[in-house]
């Protein structure tokens, strides 16, 4: 037998049994000549591993000099391997590996910086927030300034991961004021960290002026990694403030420098939010490409929050397709993975998904609980914008119940908030809801003044194209409101409110070119066409329903009075026996009045 296939064994269990066999001493020879033979053959970086395990098991015996050399030798590849591990995304072994380094009794004070600031962004690239934190907390104290302040930006780092957004923003602003007067590389990080948390923040100004800041410095430096650091913080600012045409090319650009420079972390995080960039100007198949791609990279790579994201999007792809019971599945799926990474963000993100999904189909007491659930994480990272997007949700909820109290009140904390967190199209869906309910009390004049003031900003590409439809799709309605209380006083108003609506609806159409969501914005679309239709017709729609009696005018409570026993008997009744109130609230301050003549009236 020849001496390559002396040793070779057809299960682990014997080899390690012959290894135990050898005595210590002999051992420790073994690995020493392994160590040599080795070192003699340089391979690539993959075997600096084995060679650092293999110094290791050499000292054992070993004193003086002897025992020195090997160990500078597993320090030196302990490093070697460690980076290698880095750049092949072997994030557990690589984090092994600076674990080893810090431990090490040769290890000076930068080789420790060095391990304790490389471990933590491994740690970070792996969407391991909470560890990058153990990891800071149980290191050796930094020994200079300049690691000391890139120790803090990675602290920022991983708070700002886990959504303690306050926390990070003083832990970047102390790092921030220790610079040196010129602060290289480290200030353009701190800066590309401190916009990131601003945005998150909802202070949009002081985002952009600190990554604009990081850019130029990145661009004086010519540091692709740094610029592309800067520029996805940028995107994801534009992102939040809900300009997606703005924030997809800065994407796409970051996209280009990490695939130049083998980044795919870096990569992964452009595509992912490149992505949902694509779902809001509703090009839904690329979309689906680009997330699909970033789970790949994501697993590849074994960047679990990463993946978590892209699946959080991917559900919001299927809802915009009508998938409901995929799109819940896949957001169920996100929000399990979020919990395990501990982005609290994103949580309350996805919660909030679900309840919009659980009040479309008629959920609504689930609806509220999970948006009671995204409201506690959302104000215990201070995310405004976030806060304001549930008060959204929240009246959708109302609205969905006929409660159009609470929807009013939803709507105004919405404003209130969103407008502090600059979000425009949240803000201009908020005002759309807002003339729903008005337009459902009949208080249409307001209705209307609320949602012409909504829909310049919700124009295509910067709205998402759903918010687009659903705008029109509600402009229609509020003019058909108010043409049903004109044509009784002034019928050439009522023509022209009921043309206009025509013509909303003609432009509705013309933007929907893509599969809208059926339980959201169809549903407006064809109740605005059936009010318009019933009122052609010279029909009255029973759109007194669930209104304030008192609030609707006269000449059209006498006409729905009038109307009533043709068009609903059954409801005549139920008024005299059950709800003589009401009745009696319909026929106050029309007993003078003449009777409108809505059966032969013609549309003008």
């Amino acid at each position: 037998m020849d001496a390559e296939q002396a040793y070779l064994f057809a299960h682990a269990v014997s080899r390690d049994a012959a290894y135990q066999l050898q005595l210590p001493a002999d051992r420790a020879r073994l690995h020493g000549w392994a160590l040599d033979i080795l070192e003699a053959h340089p391979g690539s970086g993959a075997l600096a591993v084995d060679l650092a395990h293999h110094a290791a098991f050499a000292q054992s015996g070993a004193e003086g000099e002897a025992l020195t050399g090997l160990q500078r030798r597993e320090l030196r590849y302990l490093q070697e391997g460690a980076a290698h591990c880095t750049s092949e995304y072997d994030l557990s072994q690589a984090v092994r590996l600076y674990r080893r380094v810090l431990d090490h009794p040769l290890a000076d004070g930068a080789q420790r910086d060095a391990a304790l600031i490389e471990g933590t962004r491994v740690l970070l690239n792996a969407g391991k927030g909470t560890e990058a934190l153990d990891w800071i907390a149980h290191g050796p104290p930094a020994s200079d300034p300049a690691a000391g302040l890139a120790i803090e930006d990675a602290r920022a780092a991983a708070l700002l991961s886990l959504g303690r957004s306050r926390e990070a923003l003083e832990c970047c602003n102390r790092a921030l004021q220790a610079l040196p007067e010129s602060g290289g590389r480290l200030e353009g990080g701190l800066l590309s960290t401190a916009g990131a948390i601003w945005s998150d923040l909802g202070d949009i100004d002081a985002a952009l002026h600190a990554l604009e800041r990081a850019a130029r410095l990145a661009d004086e430096l010519q540091d692709p990694s740094l610029r592309a650091q800067a520029l996805s913080n940028q995107a994801r600012t534009w992102f939040s403030r809900g300009r997606w045409t703005d924030a997809a090319p800065l994407f796409r650009q970051v996209q280009q420098i990490a695939f130049a420079s083998g980044d795919r972390h870096r990569l992964c995080v452009s595509t992912s939010g490149l992505g949902a960039c694509l779902i809001q100007t509703g090009n839904l198949d690329e979309a689906e490409q680009q997330l699909l791609a970033a789970v790949r990279i994501a697993r590849e790579i074994g960047n679990f929050r990463e993946e978590a994201v892209a699946f959080t999007n991917l559900g919001t792809v299927e809802e915009w397709r009508g998938n409901l019971a995929r799109a819940a599945e896949l957001h169920e799926r996100a929000l399990q993975m979020h919990r395990e990474t501990g982005n609290r963000r994103a949580e309350a993100i996805t919660q909030r998904n679900l309840a919009n999904l659980a009040a479309h189909t008629g959920r609504f007491a689930e609806a509220e609980r999970m948006v009671l659930r995204a409201f506690a994480l959302s104000r215990e990272i201070g995310d405004a914008a976030a806060e304001g997007a549930l008060y959204t949700v929240l009246a959708t909820i109302h609205y969905r119940q006929g409660r159009t109290l609470g929807c009013l009140a939803a709507c105004e904390r919405a404003s209130e908030a969103l407008q502090h967190a600059g979000d425009l199209w949240l803000r201009a869906a908020s005002d759309a809801y807002r003339a729903l309910t008005l337009g459902a009390c009949t208080r249409n004049r307001e209705a209307l003044e609320a949602v012409q003031s909504a829909l310049p900003r919700l124009q295509p590409p910067t709205a998402p194209r759903l918010l687009v439809e659903f705008g029109f799709a509600i402009r229609a309605q509020v003019l058909v409101g108010i043409a049903i209380e004109q044509r009784l006083v002034r019928r050439e108003d009522a023509g022209q409110a009921l043309r206009d609506a025509a013509l909303s609806l003609d432009e509705l159409e013309s933007h929907a070119h893509h599969a809208a969501d059926p339980v959201t914005c169809r549903e407006y679309v064809l109740q605005a066409r059936g009010w318009l239709a019933q009122t052609d017709r010279g029909e009255w729609p029973q759109c007194w329903m669930g209104s304030r009696i008192n609030e609707l005018p006269a000449p059209l409570r006498l006409a729905v009075l009038d109307s009533m026993p043709v068009q609903s008997p059954g409801l005549l009744e139920r008024l005299q026996t059950e709800a003589p109130l009401l009745l009696a609230a319909l026929k106050d301050g029309t007993e003078e009045l003449p009777v409108p003549d809505w059966r032969n009236a013609e549309v003008p």
